[in-house]
């Protein structure tokens, strides 16, 4: 390190010592800088990251946070500014040690950063505890609840964290309350059990394929793919003409595998792995499911709910099982006539064209693909072309551009990331200032990288200690195939959705303009009310405004044609009941077993298998275990919460008619962006959704847009 940069650090470690209380006895100067974890930078230091800071951190973050509880406790004044301060002053710590142990976790998985994060989990988890229990932090709250002096956004950060020491037990005592900490603590290691397994489980599974006779059917560049992925989890040599090649559960190999093969046995195999996955040792989540169920609902008990879905929801717009149960009954009626008739039209097509075996689960995705080609005269593969990720991302951009009038340009440089493929953009605003980043992370990496997609705050928006502005910063991680050789990779439609999905998620977090940090963004915003504006985005799309500058063939660059995009339109219908009541039954099932469900009497299996038959029409397979790797509610936040997905997509379907009655042109995309901007995203968490809702639409919502966008409405 040359000498005027050590002087640099110096002086940024000492501001950091002095402003922020980093150090405070804890370490010298020398530790902070050997331990990444620890330096207070607002962009983590993610190469340089490994599970041995983790304990050291936890260590200083656990001391640092006795620190300021003492602190608060010896205080006398009641005053939002010092109470907060204080508060703000932890929740900064824990952002800055935990989220990137959580995030390397889910995108850079081994086997010795995962007992460490395990073990850091049940203390954060405890640390919440700890200051949402404290009894003088809880009087003073109290307090303020009453001070009407605050401003709105005050009040309200005062009611989340006062929901927020009632959910955590702060009216209990003594073994009660140790009770319900115990509580916490299993659970905690249990979910990153559920996790592991799951993880594990779905890497275990490799379908080899090195002979012509098991390809047929599989088009060229997803062989491409799949060699491509045998020679990088197996290491041995592999081309997309003579294989090997490699199948596995991730979306990326598994949902074309079950398009297109035409080895009906193979597929038998591959779908049957990918329903039990974690339901055999050693990798068995049967055991973990019954004890989770019987845990929440003991925690809940002790706080004075019937059962765990009351207490999730007494803070959730849905507000009670009553409400939720009547949005997936008003559902259910629309879609589940249209789905015994799908079934019928599939299976007849089916046997008409030369399946003369009985229809099973495996042939489903198989026939589905070959009638929407011929119905709808749309081949997937052939559609993916016309969707190379930097087209679409680059006409996302665009989009983005028009409706909030802002600029994304990447600037990864000097920027530490965890993968080689992972790009940093930063966001200015129309005059030019730079309001926030974020991170993306593209690409499938089964060997250790969790699937799915998602976005994570990195930093939220708030003002330091110091009194300086910290701008937001965000991750968005998909699973998109890999480019092969020198093509760029290319999506098929759900990966397109799944774009505009998550850049939903990553403008509410973006574009606040809350200062506070447990309220901007995403942050303190109602779960059912989480995915409203990653649900709208999706609806732009498929405009004639829009598709133009997200498509562009591979190979010409042409965009998408026009008859193409009609029957693109016309997919989007397709079989869209089943897709609906698919959706319903995890909502039920996720509902009902946190309901009147008894985990020590009832059988998970048993209630999973008579929801299945009420929402699809029929029962599952015999080894259906679907609950084993639902991640969703036993190892994320989405317990209790599933129903969220069609709950957000009623309230979004209903304000997207907003940019409908302005227009999509370049002046209604401003004026309805301008109004979606300062009035959804500006708010962040600081306000109830139904609050913000009211103030875009002027009115409550209601479910006949989305009915109608599925072309479920009756004449």
């Amino acid at each position: 390190m040359r000498r005027w940069e050590t002087l640099v650090w110096v002086f940024v470690v000492t501001l950091l010592t002095a402003q922020l209380g980093w150090a405070q006895g804890m370490r010298p100067v020398q530790y902070l800088a050997r331990n990444p974890l620890l330096r207070g930078a607002v962009l983590p230091r993610y190469d340089e990251i490994s599970h041995e800071h983790v304990a050291a951190a936890m260590e200083h973050l656990r001391n640092f946070a006795d620190k300021k509880i003492a602190a608060i406790e010896q205080d006398d004044s009641t005053d939002f500014a010092s109470l907060f301060d204080a508060l703000g002053g932890i929740n900064l710590y824990l952002s800055k040690i935990w989220r990137p142990i959580e995030h390397l976790h889910m995108v850079r998985s081994d086997d010795d950063l995962r007992p460490v994060h395990e073990q850091a989990n049940q203390q954060i988890e405890t640390l919440r505890s700890q200051v949402a229990q404290n009894p003088v932090i809880h009087r003073k709250l109290l307090a303020l609840e009453k001070d009407q002096s605050l401003s709105a956004v005050q009040r309200h950060m005062v009611k989340l964290r006062l929901d927020t020491a009632r959910d955590l037990g702060v009216a209990l005592a003594g073994e009660a309350q140790a009770r319900f900490n115990a509580i916490s603590e299993e659970l905690a290691a249990l979910a990153a059990r559920f996790a592991n397994n799951s993880l594990d489980a779905t890497k275990s599974f490799q379908l080899i394929l090195r002979d012509e006779s098991e390809i047929v059917g599989l088009p060229a560049s997803f062989l491409a793919r799949a060699a491509q992925n045998y020679a990088q989890v197996i290491g041995d040599a592999a081309s997309a003409e003579a294989g090997p090649w490699l199948i596995t559960l991730d979306l990326p190999s598994y949902k074309p595998f079950m398009e297109y093969s035409e080895r009906r046995d193979l597929r038998e195999q591959v779908y049957r792995a990918a329903v039990s996955i974690a339901a055999a040792e050693p990798f068995d989540n049967t055991p973990i499911i019954t004890r989770v169920l019987q845990l929440r609902n003991e925690q809940a008990r002790l706080l004075g709910f019937p059962h765990h879905a009351a207490r999730v929801l007494s803070t959730k717009m849905a507000g009670n099982v009553a409400r939720v149960e009547q949005l997936l009954d008003e559902l259910h009626a629309a879609g589940y006539p249209r789905l015994i008739e799908e079934r019928r039209q599939l299976r007849a097509y089916a046997a008409a064209h030369g399946n003369h075996k009985q229809f099973a689960e495996w042939d489903v995705s198989y026939w589905e693909r070959r009638m929407m080609e011929e119905q709808i005269d749309l081949d997937p593969e052939s559609l993916r072309q016309y969707f190379p990720l930097p087209r679409v991302f680059d006409g996302l951009r665009g989009l983005l551009g028009k409706l909030f009038g802002i600029s994304i340009e990447e600037n990864t440089a000097g920027v530490q990331v965890w993968h080689p493929d992972v790009k940093f953009y930063q966001v200015r605003d129309a005059d030019g200032t730079h309001i926030a980043s974020f991170y993306f992370d593209p690409y499938s990496r089964p060997q250790n990288k969790s699937g799915g997609a998602w976005m994570d705050n990195c930093n939220s928006r708030h003002v330091n200690p110091a009194g300086g502005l910290e701008i937001p910063v965000c991750h968005v991680v998909t699973n998109f195939s890999p480019p092969t050789g020198d093509k760029p990779a290319v999506l098929d439609m759900l990966e397109v959705r799944t774009l505009f999905h998550e850049f939903g998620h990553v403008m509410h977090e973006l574009l606040t303009t809350v200062d506070y940090g447990e309220v901007a963004g995403t942050v303190g915003v109602e779960w059912d009310a989480i995915e409203i504006p990653s649900n709208l985005f999706e609806n732009f799309i498929y405009l004639d405004e829009v598709m133009p500058t997200i498509s562009g063939h591979v190979e010409s660059g042409d965009p998408l044609p026009a008859e193409m995009l009609t029957r693109l339109r016309q997919l989007k219908r397709f079989r869209v009941a089943s897709q609906l009541q698919r959706q319903i039954f995890y909502g039920r099932i996720d509902l009902q077993l946190h309901t009147d469900f008894d985990p020590n009497t009832q059988s998970p299996l048993a209630l999973m298998r008579k929801l299945h038959t009420e929402a699809l029409a029929q029962p599952p397979l015999d080894d259906y275990r679907f609950l084993n790797s639902f991640r969703h509610i036993f190892a994320g936040s989405y317990h209790v919460n599933y129903y969220s997905y069609e709950w957000s997509k009623v309230l979004s379907a209903d304000a997207f008619e907003l940019f409908k009655e302005n227009g999509f042109d370049a002046e209604g995309l401003r004026l309805s962006g301008s109004k979606y901007r300062d009035i959804v995203l500006a708010a962040g968490g600081s306000r109830p959704a139904a609050d913000i809702f009211i103030e875009l639409r002027g009115r409550l919502p209601s479910t006949q847009p989305l009915i109608e966008s599925y072309g479920l409405l009756e004449e």
